[in-house]
């Protein structure tokens, strides 16, 4: 059986939440470790609230990006960026006085360069400059879940 599989990435995953329907048929992947602030959801919520829209496949291990926790030795704001699934794994390292949630990695990075004393994303993501000290890497796994969306 010879199968043709064409991926589409996305911005986020709140928009391909918000237009599932336009996919009827199709297939997502999920991070288990899937939280959104903007839709007030971690995966659990994402996959019980969906549970009649949404059939389980599979699920796979894969090692996503490494991680890394950076403090601003310049800055004293007090002020920790990262995404809203990595919030509890930077509260282990360190007690920012706020911890900010972006859509992202990338841009928790690039809102940390303005005002933020700490700052846990994606190695690739950072430019390493003199004020800056590594506070802790991370090698994570990640489960990933396959779901088809069902036609309605």
């Amino acid at each position: 059986m010879n199968q043709s599989v064409e991926i589409e990435l996305h911005t986020s995953f709140e928009k391909i939440i918000a237009q599932m329907s336009k996919y009827q048929g199709e297939y997502i992947v999920i991070p288990a470790a899937f939280k959104s602030k903007e839709l007030g959801v971690d995966w659990g919520d994402f996959h019980y609230r969906n549970i009649e829209r949404l059939k389980l496949i599979t699920s796979f291990i894969f090692e996503i990006s490494p991680l890394v926790l950076l403090k601003n030795s310049r800055c004293n704001s007090g002020i920790a960026y990262t995404h809203a699934a990595l919030a509890d794994l930077l509260r282990q390292v360190v007690e920012p006085a706020e911890i900010r949630c972006a859509k992202s990695k990338y841009l928790a990075y690039q809102e940390y360069l303005e005002d933020g004393q700490y700052v846990l994303t994606n190695t690739k993501n950072i430019h390493l400059r003199e004020n800056e000290i590594i506070l802790k890497k991370f090698s994570p796994q990640m489960v990933w879940v396959v779901y088809q969306i069902i036609k309605e």
